[in-house]
């Protein structure tokens, strides 16, 4: 049975996340068009077209919206994970393209088969700003939406189309809330990527 889970940040592109059968708009492509960066040797693979549409389209949102907020801004990313059983919430704040705050707290249910209920617990919380910024492992590397968009074209897509399903999303006025691949046939910390930006708002 597949684990239901969500990631909570991909740094590096390095970190994946688990995730149940997909109940979103899926891209699916057999082709494996490929080229070559010279300058870094590293492979670069084709972008499904619906998928890089969805992408420049979004971007380009992004650019209007930046320019709208004079690049200062805070979002929100939520996650969840089964093993063990946390659910996260993590606040940035930008100001002029700079990360300046971060927000975290982590959380569990306790669940009261009786009356029915479920009350979260508090199991982890702090506050980063100026020279306490990455200090803490929890939540990666501060990003900003720059980083996140970068990320998603460059690595978190960079990926055989033949052996993956595409994700991009674009819940947030059409800004970014999910992006990345999932290998087909797998079962288990498939999900490469980032998800569920729940929020993104202007001062």
């Amino acid at each position: 049975m597949k684990k239901a889970c969500l990631l909570l940040l991909v740094i590096i592109g390095l970190y994946p996340a688990c995730k149940k059968d997909a109940t979103k708009s899926v891209v699916k492509v057999k082709d494996t068009v490929i080229a070559v960066n010279h300058d870094t040797s590293k492979v670069i693979f084709k972008i499904p077209d619906t998928v890089l549409s969805n992408y420049n389209k979004s971007y380009n949102s992004w650019l209007s919206y930046k320019q709208q907020c004079n690049n200062s801004y805070s979002f929100i990313m939520k996650a969840a994970y089964v093993e063990p059983s946390i659910f996260t919430i993590i606040t940035s704040k930008v100001q002029n393209g700079v990360v300046t705050a971060r927000d975290f707290s982590a959380y569990h249910f306790i669940i009261d088969t009786v009356h029915n209920t479920a009350t979260a617990d508090t199991t982890l919380k702090w506050h980063e700003e100026g020279n306490t910024l990455n200090t803490h492992q929890e939540a990666g590397l501060a990003m900003t939406l720059d980083d996140i968009y970068q990320m998603a074209k460059s690595t978190w897509l960079n990926v055989d189309p033949s052996k993956h399903t595409f994700y991009f999303e674009t819940k947030n006025s059409g800004l970014i809330s999910e992006c990345g691949s999932y290998l087909n046939g797998c079962q288990d910390n498939c999900f490469y990527g980032i998800q569920n930006i729940s929020s993104i708002t202007s001062p």
